[in-house]
């Protein structure tokens, strides 16, 4: 049985916390004041200047409201598509179940990248590899391209599809910043699998060229438990991989 090792480093570490304010929020508190400046520059003007900047201040203010209402309507439909977030609790417990005692486990964690820590939702290291493992809970049917920044996923048959962001862009970022993270530590291991896992009863997807496996949680964890690039990792690179992981938490 594999060994969860997250909690047992440290009690409080870099979790990737769900970040409730986003860019884009940041975007509309910019516009917002944007627009009072405006309305209040035109205001104060309008007697030397005429009504010009009082008007694109109106302009501005309503432009902003436009745009929060279009925010709330598409967290809204986000909430209605996704399947609700259990953080990976029982993919975890399966992939401990099945791998061997030399295998261990880290889940929902950040390394550090180019402008900020880069979350990585479950890391698994073997004698026969290293596995990147992205989790999604949608529902619905899922299609697109391995390629694309953008998917597109139908709740129901007949109702209206949405535009989700390609995970696998996303686990491409999570193999780049363990490889990263290990080579800076002068940790070599060439063999980091990425996998892709939709976690959700009845969820069907066709993604063409795929970069890396798109699975249901059973074939995820057959597939890190019998992958092999045909070389193996000692003990002692092992132990330098997960040191060196751990000094990231």
């Amino acid at each position: 049985m594999a060994r969860i090792l997250t909690d047992e480093f440290i009690a409080r570490r870099h979790r990737v916390p769900r970040r409730r304010f986003r860019p884009v929020h940041a975007l509309l508190a910019v516009e917002i004041l944007v627009a009072i400046n405006l309305f209040v520059a035109g205001v104060l003007l309008f007697r030397s200047h005429g009504p010009g900047l009082l008007v694109v201040g109106s302009l501005a203010g309503f432009f902003c409201v436009g745009h929060a209402v279009w925010l709330q309507k598409r967290e809204a439909e986000l909430r209605a598509i996704h399947a609700r977030w259990h953080e990976g609790v029982e993919l975890p417990e399966r992939l401990k179940a099945a791998l061997g005692e030399d295998c261990f486990i880290l889940e929902n964690f950040g390394l550090p990248g180019p402008w900020r820590r880069v979350p990585v939702r479950l890391l698994v290291i073997t004698p026969r590899g290293l596995f990147v493992v992205e989790v999604r809970f949608w529902r619905g049917a899922v299609a697109g391209n391995g390629q694309d920044a953008w998917w597109t996923l139908t709740p129901a048959p007949g109702s209206k599809p949405f535009r989700v962001p390609n995970p696998l862009v996303e686990l491409r970022k999570q193999v780049e910043a363990v490889n990263r993270h290990l080579q800076r530590g002068g940790v070599e291991w060439p063999d980091i699998q990425p996998v892709l896992v939709i976690d959700s009863p009845g969820t069907e997807w066709r993604i063409a060229a795929e970069s890396a496996p798109v699975l249901d949680p059973e074939a995820a964890v057959r597939h890190v438990a019998t992958w092999s690039a045909g070389r193996t990792y000692s003990g002692r690179k092992i132990d330098q991989a997960i040191g060196r992981v751990r000094a990231a938490l």
